[in-house]
Parts: structure tokens; C-alpha cells; sequence
């Protein structure tokens, strides 16, 4: 209430009581004499703490520090906040304000101080920790973010839905970083509670808070226990999300790459056909290196041009499988097969390869005249030859 406004209120309080006018007592007015009743000094009910001022101060500097960001001056803002949160180290708010003018003033190593310490903090703000992974995220800071979610998850309960959901956040980050162990030592965590989500306690949507896009998800799965050299749990993974999204052609390639690391080569190379048979090659050359390497590893790596030809004969449209198929004659030095295939290649699907490929044929056959028609065309569609070695 305003102040003008509360004398009103009391002022009609008084009135209240009664008003008689013609019945009041004269006023006995009493006179003081000010020089002997000299007034004390105050003293306070609750003397100001330590803390008390500490925390003034703090309010001083974040207000400052406000007034510096408004105006633009993000780096005196920033040390502003800093100070502030001297005076006042547990603050969410400062420390919030901290974060985000550091990341503003792309400051990686203190916004990531900082954004430890928020987490630790209050370890139970998922929304929080989310906002800074994903800042992270955009930055392609993958290093940095794991190492958050790692402080976030060492403060969650182990039994809880945000517990699993950052186990797999690190399994995911611990794959994009390299760190393949890690990587299949989180995922076996969240794969162990998906087995039996019911004993779990889990339900149908904290399933899919924590896996997001299931048949990806999986699959991810599997592919990082197949880089930790752990195959049996990688087949469990695909065959879960073969479950959830079929994809009879990527599954047989998955078991193929499992088989392999297994040593069943017979079985390996099975699974292959299947999804040769599919013409499909939306994993572009990964199937046909793996082709090579089980083929080598099977002692039976003369019979690899033979199948490829026989494979592009079936399948000519297949892109992935005619770059592989030129790029073997040229191992072979067999260029008469080459070139037609890169010539028809440059036509349909045109790449560096294709150039590159197509100008190894032209310089080992000594076709000078084609070598330059094609530098020429190469130099006029691209306006440089740096894309190719020289």
C-alpha cells in the first residue's frame, strides 16, 4: 500500500471510533524541553552480520553488472557478476548470469567452470543442466558436455527416470567423442533397466524420455559395443531395434558386421548377400569395405572383384557399389575396366572421386588429351585443382 494511502486508512480509523465534536476534551498539550531529553544514538533490534553485508554487496554488483549488460558492455557486465558472486557464491541467479554473458563472450573455459558449479548446486534442476548441455551441443563442445553430464548424474539418484535419461545422454557423447568403452559401459547400464522396465517400475513414456528415438537409439547402442569389441550385447541392441523398427536390410547388414567381429565369416558373408539381394545403399561403402575385410580375413580375398562384378551386374544403379567396383580395377591396375565405369559415373552421380579416379586412369594410360580435357572441365566447374592430389 502506498504510504499517502495508509495515512488515509488511518486517519479514517480514528474517525471510526466515533466523532463528536461538541462533547471532545480540549487537547492537553505537553511540552517537551529538547534541550535535556537530548535523543540516544540507534541501535538496531538485530545488528547487521557479516552475511547481512555480504549479501548487500552482492545485490550492489548484480544490479551494476545489469546495468553494463543493458548497455552493451557485456565484459564489464561479466566482471561485474563475477565479484558478485564472491560476495555471494551459492546464488543461482548470479551464477545463471554468469553463464550466459561468458558463453556470449565465447569464454569456453569459464562459462564451463561456472556451469560445473551451477550443477552442484542444485543437481535436482534437469532443466537447467539440459540448457547448458544443449548450449554445449551447439558449440560442438561434445567434450565439455559429457564431462556436465557426468557431474549431473554423480548427483541424481541412481533408481531415478533423470538418472537413466543422462546415462544415455553420456553413452551418446562418450561415442561422438571416441571413448567407445565408455560409451558401451553406459549403454549396457540403460540396456539392463530396458530389459525389464516393468521391474523398474518404468512406464511407457518415461521409456521414451529416456530412449527418445528408440530404433536409433538402439542401433547407436550397437554400433558403440561393436567399436568396444563387445558383439554379443551389439546383436542384442540391433535385434531390439529391428524390433521396434524394422529395417530387414540394415539388419542384415548389423548381424554381417557382428558375425565378423565374431570370426563367422560364412555367416558374415550371408547376412551381406541379404542385403546386396536388397539393393539398397543407404550405407553407402561400409558394406563392401566390410566385404573386403572378411574376405581377407577368411583367406578368400581373390574372390572379391568376381563378387563385385556379379553384384553390379545385378544392381547397375547402385551408386556406392560402382564407386567401389572402379576403385578395385584401378587397385588391380585393370584401367580398361575403370574408365568406362568412371565416365558413366561422372554423368549420373558426379563427385571429386569420380575426377580423381578417372585422372589416375587417364595419367597410368598416358591419354594426355583426355588427362587435359577433364583438368579443363574439372578447373572450370570447380574454379580450382586443389581438390585433387597432384
Amino acid at each position: 500500500m502506498r504510504v499517502d494511502g495508509l495515512i488515509v486508512c488511518l486517519m479514517l480509523a480514528s474517525l471510526a471510533g466515533g466523532y463528536a465534536p461538541a462533547a471532545a476534551e480540549p487537547v492537553q498539550r505537553q511540552s517537551y524541553d529538547l534541550d535535556d531529553d537530548a535523543p540516544e544514538p540507534f541501535v538496531p533490534l538485530r545488528p547487521k552480520t557479516e552475511a547481512d553485508r555480504s549479501l548487500i554487496e552482492s545485490l550492489s554488483l548484480f544490479a551494476a553488472g545489469r546495468t553494463e549488460e543493458q548497455r552493451g558492455n557485456f565484459a564489464a557486465a561479466l566482471r561485474l557478476y563475477q565479484r558478485a558472486l564472491q560476495y555471494d557464491p551459492r546464488s543461482l541467479p548470479i551464477l545463471k548470469q554468469v553463464i550466459e554473458v561468458a558463453r556470449g563472450l565465447n569464454r569456453k573455459a569459464e562459462y564451463m567452470r561456472y556451469a560445473l558449479v551451477a550443477v552442484d548446486l542444485d543437481p535436482g534442476d534437469l532443466h537447467l543442466l539440459d540448457e547448458l548441455t544443449r548450449q554445449l551441443l551447439e558449440q560442438n563442445d561434445f567434450d565439455n558436455a559429457l564431462r556436465l553430464c557426468e557431474r549431473g548424474r554423480e548427483k541424481t539418484d541412481k533408481d531415478s527416470v533423470p538418472y537413466l535419461s543422462m546415462t544415455m545422454q553420456i553413452g551418446r557423447l562418450a561415442y561422438v567423442t571416441g571413448h567407445n568403452e565408455q560409451a558401451a559401459v553406459a549403454f549396457a547400464e540403460v540396456m539392463r533397466v530396458l530389459e525389464d522396465p516393468a521391474r523398474a517400475g518404468l512406464s511407457a513414456a518415461q521409456i521414451k524420455t529416456i530412449l527418445g528415438s528408440e530404433g536409433r537409439n538402439y542401433e547407436l547402442m550397437g554400433e558403440a559395443f561393436l567399436s568396444a569389441d563387445r558383439p554379443h550385447e551389439a546383436l542384442k541392441a540391433f535385434e531390439r531395434s529391428q524390433q521396434v523398427a524394422p529395417d530387414k536390410a540394415g539388419f542384415a547388414f548389423n548381424r554381417a558386421q557382428v558375425y565378423a567381429k565374431q570370426k563367422r565369416f560364412d555367416a558374415a558373408l550371408e547376412q551381406l548377400q541379404t542385403y546386396f539381394d536388397s539393393k539398397e545403399s543407404s550405407e553407402d561403402l561400409s558394406p563392401y569395405q566390410l566385404l573386403v575385410s572378411v574376405l581377407e580375413a577368411a583367406g578368400r580375398k581373390p574372390e572379391l572383384t568376381g563378387r563385385l562384378e556379379r553384384l553390379h551386374a545385378a544392381d547397375p544403379q547402385n551408386v556406392p557399389l560402382a564407386y567401389f567396383l572402379a576403385i578395385q580395377y584401378r587397385v588391380n591396375d585393370q584401367f580398361a575396366k575403370a574408365e568406362p565405369l568412371y565416365q558413366e559415373l561422372l554423368k549420373r552421380s558426379p563427385k571429386i572421386e569420380a575426377y580423381r579416379g578417372l585422372i589416375d586412369v587417364y595419367r597410368h594410360t598416358r591419354q594426355a588429351p583426355q588427362l587435359l580435357t577433364l583438368l579443363s572441365e574439372l578447373a572450370a566447374k570447380a574454379g580450382t585443382l586443389e581438390s585433387i592430389d597432384r
